[in-house]
């Protein structure tokens, strides 16, 4: 029996990340279901608070959030004794968002590493 009262809408956004949230805010976009985060790893933790901070509800409670690249070719791991800025933001991403109580996480050791984040119920 086909389901009749779904609505899928699926689009890209480009852009700087949180100025591209907020004009998505601003136009009263719909809460996401899936955001794909794979941009200036740098602002990976500013694009996960925004996300979560939305006062408009950017995410419907059912929302995923995959961000990309997380092991960073394994330059996260403790024994990389040297890291550049880079790795150091990534490290502080997974470490902050790994004990964040608002969110369940799991890191996908594929390649690079993808990080799967939904909300808690």
């Amino acid at each position: 029996m086909p389901c009749t009262h779904i609505v899928c809408s699926c689009g890209c956004v480009g852009g700087l990340g949180c100025a591209a949230l907020d004009k998505l805010e601003e136009e009263g976009v719909v809460p996401f279901d899936f955001v794909f985060i794979d941009a200036d790893k740098a602002n990976y933790l500013n694009y996960f608070e925004r996300l979560l901070r939305s006062p408009r509800k950017l995410l419907s409670p059912r929302a995923l959030i995959c961000v990309d690249n997380t092991l960073w070719y394994s330059r996260v791991l403790p024994e990389n004794a040297a890291p550049d800025s880079t790795t150091r933001e990534i490290r502080e991403f997974n470490t902050r968002v790994a004990a964040d109580p608002r969110v369940e996480v799991v890191m996908i050791p594929i390649r690079d590493g993808l990080t799967l984040i939904r909300l808690r119920p």
